[in-house]
């Protein structure tokens, strides 16, 4: 989708591709992280859907709309790789 609206704004086209973080309270993420990503916070979707208009209006054809989480804390270096991704999956 996104090369799809790059090439119609190259063209003259309208196209906008928004790219949405994980959103609150739908979607693949949805129940399986209780404060979001590592280092991304849930999106609630009436923070999307107020902002929409706003994103819509820039010229850019890909947008990516994701809120950064206020804490991101790091593993210890001696932690597994192992460890990391179990963390990340719940």
């Amino acid at each position: 989708m996104d090369l799809v609206c790059l090439q119609r704004q190259r063209d003259g086209f309208p196209g906008i591709s928004i790219q949405w973080g994980a959103l609150g309270t739908v979607g693949a993420l949805e129940g399986r992280f209780k404060t979001g990503v590592p280092g991304v916070d849930f999106l609630p979707i009436k923070t999307g859907v107020e902002n929409l208009d706003a994103l819509l209006m820039r010229d850019e054809p890909i947008i990516t709309c994701w809120k950064m989480a206020r804490k991101c804390t790091q593993h210890r270096q001696t932690s597994s790789v192992l460890r990391r991704i179990c963390d990340l999956l719940g």
